[in-house]
């Protein structure tokens, strides 16, 4: 019996030592997976950034293209100082109705130009100048 005790404390102590040594590779392992998790995500929040920057481009896009509908130069609505929040509807799309009504204020207001209806020919109405002299067919072959 008394070989017993002595070697129970011994088993004890071998415990303890495995038990703290799980404990340091659980608190390890549970740091590494902290870790892990961590870098997961900021991985995940710089590819939602990227995500939320490409979303604006394009909506600033579409914006711009329904603007070109009614003025002249696009950029003018970013000029003005609309946001792109306000041109959004409640799921947010880019609002036609809202860029017009902008559009609109942007040309009484501001004085910023319509796009033109209908085709436009450059120098319309005007006359080509004509040289002086002979302009006929013999001059046409003449030696130079």
């Amino acid at each position: 019996m008394t070989e017993n005790t002595a070697e129970e404390p011994q088993e004890s102590a071998e415990a303890v030592d495995a038990a703290e040594t799980t404990e340091t590779t659980d608190e390890g392992s549970a740091s590494r997976e902290a870790a892990r998790y961590r870098r997961k995500l900021r991985e995940t929040e710089a590819e939602r950034d990227t995500l939320t920057g490409r979303l604006e481009a394009m909506q600033r896009a579409e914006a711009e293209r329904v603007a070109g509908e009614h003025l002249d130069k696009a950029e003018a609505l970013w000029a003005s100082g609309a946001e792109l929040a306000d041109l959004l509807d409640e799921d947010g799309n880019v609002s036609a109705e809202k860029v017009a009504t902008v559009a609109a204020e942007l040309v009484e207001r501001l004085g910023v130009r319509e796009v033109p209806n209908g085709p436009t020919i450059p120098n319309q109405g005007r006359v080509p100048d004509v040289p002086a002299g002979d302009v006929g067919f013999s001059r046409a072959f003449a030696p130079r």
